[in-house]
């Protein structure tokens, strides 16, 4: 897995490309490329230099400083396509870094779920079950009005997430072009 998305992408840069220029073409002249003045934004210019005075901030740390537990919180995530492509990300340009996740989706397995709006693809779901959360009623819905205070309850006080993604539908296979209205 990890040769094949290396060199996917390796194989992205050595795309090369040759245009030909018309015959009568002529390089434009200095006096029209250059005939405005500089583009200039003071409030971002100020926010540059804020940001690489931060930066300048761990010149003198070890590379160490990097290596750390990531955390990522993923809320509809069926089937779990983030997930996966997050975990290749990882296993690919971070392998030293440890990996902490948690996510959400309307339960698969519980049966009072409308079969419409779940989707049943568990083969992420069913060997990582106990990354999943579906909430003290187990069905997994975030618009239970109580899904958020019980989700923090089981997180407790593990600390923050480094990232949160948040896919927010349900399964619209039958008719994609309606998938906003049917979300609601």
């Amino acid at each position: 897995m990890e040769t094949f998305c290396k060199s996917d992408v390796r194989n992205f840069f050595k795309q090369k490309f040759t245009f030909e220029p018309e015959k009568d073409w002529k390089l434009p002249s200095d006096n029209l490329i250059f005939k405005y003045p500089l583009w200039v934004f003071p409030t971002l210019q100020e926010s540059k230099t804020r940001l690489n005075t931060t930066k300048s901030l761990l010149d003198d740390k070890g590379e160490e400083w990097r290596i750390h537990t990531f955390k990522s919180l993923h809320l509809c995530e069926a089937p779990g396509a983030f997930i996966s492509a997050l975990n290749c990300y990882l296993c690919n340009y971070h392998p030293r870094i440890h990996w902490e996740w948690k996510a959400n989706t309307l339960n698969p397995y519980y049966e009072d779920l409308n079969i419409k709006t779940v989707i049943s693809d568990d083969r992420l779901i069913f060997p990582t079950l106990e990354h999943w959360y579906f909430g003290k009623d187990n069905i997994g819905d975030i618009r239970n009005p109580n899904y958020p205070k019980n989700l923090q309850e089981h997180i407790g006080s593990k600390g923050a997430f480094h990232l949160v993604t948040a896919d927010g539908s349900i399964d619209c296979t039958d008719d994609p072009s309606e998938q906003e209205k049917d979300s609601f």
